[in-house]
């Protein structure tokens, strides 16, 4: 299990590295066709990292008394670090697509952005998993302000 959590991470890594390269080198990219395939896909895939994280927050706020039990905090790891890989794959897929013509340039680049957010924030949400959850403040402020990145997101997308 360590290893598979090992493998998700890692990726994770890379996706959102891949993800700031796409930034910075956003004017310069030029996607192959066989590629924009995968940028049509992102409407498919894009509800997976929001439930996933719905499901993360629900689950914390069920077993958020019983977190000494070990199979409750590996649950709740799981969801987490799945919802950083999804979103983040979901974001490198949106920048593909970003590329394509026939998008309002404002409203696409609000979306970009916050797309990109969302990403970075589970990633590291997931990586400071441990201090982020020894301050329920803390917790529950990065819950709060993940889901608002995610409305306000889905609003401009």
């Amino acid at each position: 299990m360590q290893r598979t959590r090992n493998i998700l991470f890692n990726s994770c890594f890379a996706f959102n590295a891949l993800l700031v390269f796409m930034l910075v080198f956003e004017q310069k990219l030029s996607i192959p066709a066989w590629l924009q395939v995968a940028g049509r896909a992102h409407p498919l895939i894009l509800h997976f990292p929001i439930t996933i994280l719905i499901l993360y927050i629900g689950w914390t706020l069920i077993f958020e008394k019983k977190q000494e039990q070990e199979q409750s905090v590996s649950f709740g790891d799981i969801l987490l670090l799945l919802a950083a890989v999804t979103a983040s794959i979901t974001a490198v897929m949106g920048m593909i697509l970003s590329r394509e013509a026939g998008y309002d340039p404002e409203t696409l680049q609000w979306h970009k952005w916050t797309g990109v957010a969302v990403a970075l924030l589970t990633s590291l949400w997931y990586y400071f998993k441990k201090s982020i959850n020894s301050h329920k403040w803390l917790h529950w402020s990065a819950a709060l302000v993940t889901l608002f990145v995610i409305v306000f997101t889905g609003h401009e997308g």
